[in-house]
């Protein structure tokens, strides 16, 4: 016994001679007053008053049985169905209770198939106290909800859970193949099989089945990017088991279901994870990776938008320009590779000029007569003014400006990529 455990036992002994104190104390009372009652003249003769007295102690007794001492294992203690309770000797574990209904507990406190037959069902006897008490241990674990949430657990218990029941592990900033740190959510469906080792093997057999297993994932973690993770949930469970089963953690099964080797988990905690019970339940990369990849998508999103607008509108000029219908011009594009390179050509240059004039940088000046480097000059007093609106051309040579954004530019050239994948629609 350790230090705490023999502090905690001090504890609940100190706390249960309160309850068996009070009980004599109360018991000690009502007895005074029956006594009493008895040298009062007027309750003296009355034939129903020894009736009374010895109901209301019965009465009295009964309710000390089952409110006080059962629930505080006292002499008696309740086994309720799929549980387990250690009897404690001075210290030492002498024997287990056990109420689920198929199975029994053998000498050496293996759950195995049989029946046990108790008149008063799960109320058992303990043992003369304080010799005899119930074992109590601290436990800690996290479960999930239906909704998914994680909800975490301490409590003190008096009783242990034999049958399957599912925990959960989290594995936090595990890095994946390309170092994204991510928060894993894991499934262990686990149950005791020897609840003697469970409780005085490991200082907590369930924390130790949980640490054992959280380097193993989190190296299994390292082997694959977030994108075939998250592709792979449903048989990551499958990998993981089979990891453990390589590491002899977990049994191992012949075809026929028969057990042919017993892990560790097993061997040393007395608890057995079942077979297939690892689940990847949801996988969070950060919070920086989810608003770089919502980015990019609406990116790709408006890319395909802005594309789609000007095929329609590039599609529409090319048909106007040549007197034919939309359908017609689309046909002649799949066939010719000189009106397609046209058509890359005029959606590139219509595309920088909407995004120019959706960002206020479109600009258009009279350059008839000027020379290349007025033209350069003025494209300079453009893009330094930004100019709202250019003067009207006086003649037909007048030439567009476009005021180069690099922004802009990457735009264009993610809309012309999306209009090249789509190029074969028409």
């Amino acid at each position: 016994m350790t230090t705490d455990e023999k502090k905690a036992w001090q504890k609940e002994m100190k706390r249960q001679s309160s309850v068996i104190f009070s009980i004599f104390f109360s018991l000690l009372l009502i007895s005074a007053g029956w006594l009493l009652s008895r040298y009062i003249p007027w309750l003296k003769n009355q034939w129903w008053m020894p009736m009374f007295w010895m109901g209301f102690i019965f009465i009295y007794v009964l309710y000390s049985f089952f409110f006080k001492l059962v629930p505080e294992n006292i002499l008696f203690g309740q086994v309720d169905e799929g549980m387990e309770k250690t009897v404690m000797k001075l210290g030492q574990a002498c024997k287990g209770l056990i109420q689920y209904k198929g199975f029994t507990l053998n000498r050496d406190w293996d759950i195995v198939p049989g029946r046990e037959i108790h008149l008063f069902g799960g109320l058992r006897w303990v043992g003369i106290w304080p010799i005899y008490y119930i074992f109590k241990y601290t436990q800690r674990w996290t479960s999930v909800r239906e909704s998914g949430e994680a909800v975490s657990h301490e409590e003190e218990l008096d009783s242990l859970l034999l049958k399957e029941k599912t925990y959960h592990l989290e594995l936090k900033g595990a890095e994946d193949k390309d170092g994204i740190a991510l928060d894993i959510d894991i499934l262990l469906t686990l149950r005791v099989v020897n609840p003697y080792k469970a409780l005085f093997g490991p200082h907590n057999y369930l924390e130790q089945v949980l640490n054992r297993t959280r380097p193993l994932f989190r190296e299994y973690v390292r082997k694959y990017t977030f994108m075939e993770l998250s592709a792979q949930k449903q048989r990551a469970g499958g990998e993981l088991w089979e990891r453990l089963e390589r590491e002899g953690m977990v049994n191992v099964f012949n075809e026929d279901g028969g057990l042919e080797v017993i892990g560790e988990f097993e061997r040393d905690y007395g608890t057995r994870v079942k077979d297939g019970g690892i689940e990847m339940k949801r996988i969070t990369p950060p919070p920086e990776y989810q608003e770089a990849q919502t980015s990019k998508y609406l990116s790709e999103r408006e890319a395909e938008r802005i594309a789609g607008e000007t095929i329609g509108a590039v599609v529409g000029m090319m048909a106007n320009s040549r007197g034919i219908t939309t359908k017609e011009i689309q046909e002649k594009i799949n066939k010719n590779t000189k009106l397609q390179k046209e058509f890359r050509d005029f959606c590139k240059d219509t595309l920088h000029k909407k995004m120019a004039i959706d960002g206020g940088s479109y600009v258009q000046i009279d350059v008839s007569g000027a020379g290349d480097a007025e033209k350069t000059l003025l494209d300079l007093i453009a893009a330094w003014t930004r100019i709202p609106k250019g003067s009207r051309p006086s003649s037909t040579k007048t030439s567009p400006r476009v005021v180069k954004d690099p922004k802009r530019d990457k735009q264009v050239q993610e809309a012309v990529d999306t209009i090249s994948k789509q190029e074969e629609e028409f």
